[in-house]
């Protein structure tokens, strides 16, 4: 991630295997900010979604919700899937668009990360012949 480096999950698996880099492409990344329909932005007392995220969308989350506790969650996806099924309404997630969509939860704010450039880097791996 070109702000918030490595995925620490990622180099720890990829230590255990012998594999290579097969290919890579670079994605940028832009997070929104959403919550239940029905969620108050004013009302919001903790913003859940990976550790990455909480870290690319600081500035935005600093400003907009200073008192705001944030909570690591394993992914945004997962953030998102257990804010949905939970129905919270003081509880936001940070995510992707189509996250969002997927999940049925209302964007209050867009393209909230830090930097306007952010990209990931997903690569192809493959065994040694």
């Amino acid at each position: 991630n070109s702000i918030a480096g490595d995925y620490r999950e990622t180099v720890e698996c990829l230590d255990q295997y012998a594999l290579r880099k097969a290919s890579q492409i670079d994605l940028p990344i832009r997070l929104a900010l959403g919550t239940n329909e029905g969620g108050i932005p004013d009302s919001i007392e903790e913003v859940w979604s990976k550790d990455t995220a909480l870290i690319e969308c600081s500035e935005y989350l600093d400003c907009h919700f200073p008192e705001s506790r944030r909570v690591e969650k394993e992914s945004t996806a997962a953030a998102m899937k257990e804010l949905r099924d939970r129905r919270l309404q003081r509880v936001a997630a940070i995510g992707s668009r189509i996250g969002f969509e997927k999940y049925g939860l209302k964007i209050i704010a867009d393209n909230i990360g830090n930097q306007g450039e952010n990209n990931t880097t997903f690569i192809l791996l493959e065994r040694p012949n």
